[in-house]
């Protein structure tokens, strides 16, 4: 077996023992009780087994799972991953970062949006973030979801550009005018 068999199985055992982590802080918040409150034993048990894998596993795991900012606040973190805090707190940093500047976006979209009058309805990423964890940066940063109305579509597009945005290459059509909706 070629060591990438090896190196599937101590993902596997990394995304598990990142899994039950971040199930004892998820308790411990819920029933606001000392994340110490499981059994000596049991944090030894845990301890035990992040020692034994690969920093760089552990670490794939949680930035694929974009767990930074969960886990950087919660002390069991610093006791089960002790060799990975400062760059866990790096990448909470960054998260939180770019979650700040894409709030900024957001109002800007929202006011331009709300002075042309078309009506905009911004979802997913950050306001589900904030109605679930009530934390900006719990869902990671990158785009905005928006809808609007599909007669309003082109007016939205061409308000986009002209503050300074671009469209994707690939991801809508170049010349508006090919955009036809009909009415239902």
């Amino acid at each position: 077996m070629r060591s990438g068999g090896v190196r599937a199985r101590l993902s596997d055992q990394a995304l598990q023992a990142v899994r039950t982590a971040v199930r004892l802080i998820r308790r411990s918040e819920r029933e606001d009780e000392d994340p110490r409150a499981c059994s000596d034993a049991q944090l030894s048990a845990l301890e035990l087994l992040f020692r034994q894998i690969p920093a760089q596993d552990l670490q794939a795991v949680i930035r694929r799972h974009r767990l930074e900012c969960f886990l950087q606040r919660d002390p069991l973190t610093a006791r089960l991953m002790p060799k990975l805090m400062a760059i866990i707190r790096f990448h909470a940093r960054q998260e939180t970062l770019a979650a700040l500047a894409l709030v900024s976006l957001l109002r800007e979209i929202g006011t331009l949006f709300e002075q042309a009058g078309i009506p905009l309805l911004i979802f997913k990423g950050i306001p589900l973030a904030l109605q679930t964890t009530g934390l900006l940066s719990s869902r990671g940063s990158g785009d905005v979801d928006m809808l609007v109305h599909p007669r309003q579509l082109v007016a939205a597009v061409e308000l986009l550009e002209a503050a300074g945005f671009a469209r994707s290459p690939g991801q809508f059509p170049q010349r508006l005018s090919l955009i036809h909706i009909s009415e239902p």
